[in-house]
């Protein structure tokens, strides 16, 4: 178990990687573009990780962790960064104690979800496959949901056409 636990690391190291990288973006390109590109991103390193077994070398799985993390990285700066633009500034205190509360409890529901998968599997690998079957169909959901993001803010728009007619 300790081995699938340091092949999972790179996962969390390309998701801080990529989250502020991912929040500064956003400022201005909007999330859309890249919570699509991260969603897919990650889609693909899931589905890459639901073919690893027992002969599988190490540096693919720690890849395919790594690329898995730079995507969710991608998609969730954006996404809270958009969520937080479109609260009335009177209310982000409010909308910050409850997307914390969610993030808890989303945290403690998938750690039971995921134990549940594993213990429940006749062979550890498949087991852990089924983990990451889990991970392609969140990111399915995601990718569903994206288009409901709002587009960039009205302010981010104007300054950004501020400096256009600046350069030109």
């Amino acid at each position: 178990m300790l081995a699938a636990g340091l092949l999972m690391a790179p996962l969390g190291l390309g998701g801080s990687i990529a989250m502020p990288v991912a929040g500064r973006l956003s400022d201005r390109l909007g999330a859309r573009g890249l919570a699509t590109g991260g969603a897919v991103l990650a889609l693909l390193s899931g589905l890459a990780l639901t073919r690893i077994g027992p002969g599988t070398p190490e540096v693919w799985p720690a890849l395919a962790a790594l690329t898995y993390g730079l995507g969710s990285g991608c998609f969730s700066a954006p996404t809270m960064g958009s969520l937080y633009r479109t609260l009335p500034q009177a209310m982000v205190a409010q909308g910050s104690s409850a997307l914390y509360m969610l993030n808890q409890l989303g945290a403690a529901l998938g750690v039971a979800l995921v134990t549940l998968i594993v213990q429940t599997a006749a062979v550890a690998m498949s087991g852990f496959r089924g983990v990451f079957w889990l991970g392609v169909a969140a990111n399915l959901i995601v990718l569903a949901l994206i288009p409901l993001l709002p587009g960039r803010s009205p302010a981010v728009k104007a300054v950004q056409e501020e400096r256009l007619e600046r350069t030109s």
